[in-house]
C-alpha cells in the first residue's frame, strides 16, 4: 500500500472500527460495587462523604443536618495505550494482522475500570478512605438517624482478623 493521507485515513478508520468492536467484549463488573460520578475538572472534592444520617420517623419539625467536610479529593488521572504499526507492514499490505490487536485494545479499555476498582478492593485494608481510615475498617464515623456520630464497621464479625473475601 502506498503511504499517503488517503490510505492512512482508510487504515485509521479500519483500526478504529476494530477498536470499537472490542469495546463490547468485556463485561464490566465494577458498576455493582462502585458509583460512577461524572467529572469535568482535574479533581473532584467529596467532602460530604460520611455525613448523611439515616432516615428517622418524622415527628414534629424537620431536623436539618449540616453537611460535614472531610476534604476528600480524588484527582483524575489520564490513561492511554498507544501502539505503532511498522511502516513495512503497511507498505507490504500486512496491516490486517494488526486488526485483532486493535480489537484487543478496545476490550482492554473496557476492562480497565474493573482493574482499577477491584485493585482498590484488594488493597482495601491499607488504602485510605475519605475519613483517613483504611477503606475496610472497624471504626468509620458516620451519623445515625439522630444525627449523632457513631462508629461502624464494614468488616466481618471477626474484626477483620480473617482472610478477605468478596462476593
Amino acid at each position: 500500500m502506498d503511504i499517503n493521507n488517503g490510505n492512512l485515513r482508510l487504515l485509521h478508520a479500519a483500526f478504529n472500527a476494530a477498536f470499537k468492536g472490542g469495546l463490547g467484549q468485556a463485561v464490566s463488573q465494577y458498576g455493582g460495587v462502585a458509583t460512577v460520578v461524572p467529572s469535568t475538572t482535574g479533581s473532584e472534592e467529596y467532602g460530604w462523604l460520611g455525613s448523611l444520617p439515616g432516615l428517622r420517623e418524622w415527628l414534629g419539625d424537620r431536623v436539618v443536618h449540616a453537611i460535614g467536610s472531610h476534604g476528600y479529593t480524588i484527582k483524575n488521572k489520564p490513561f492511554e495505550l498507544t501502539v505503532g504499526v511498522p511502516r513495512t507492514a503497511i507498505e507490504d499490505d500486512q496491516y490486517g494482522v494488526y486488526t485483532p490487536l486493535m480489537t484487543e485494545m478496545g476490550r482492554a479499555a473496557e476492562a480497565h475500570p474493573d482493574q482499577l476498582v477491584f485493585g482498590l478492593l484488594k488493597d482495601g485494608r491499607a488504602a485510605l478512605c475519605y475519613d483517613g481510615l483504611p477503606f475496610f475498617s472497624t471504626a468509620h464515623k458516620v451519623l445515625n438517624e439522630k444525627g449523632k456520630e457513631v462508629s461502624v464497621s464494614n468488616l466481618s464479625d471477626d474484626g477483620g482478623a480473617g482472610a478477605s473475601w468478596y462476593v
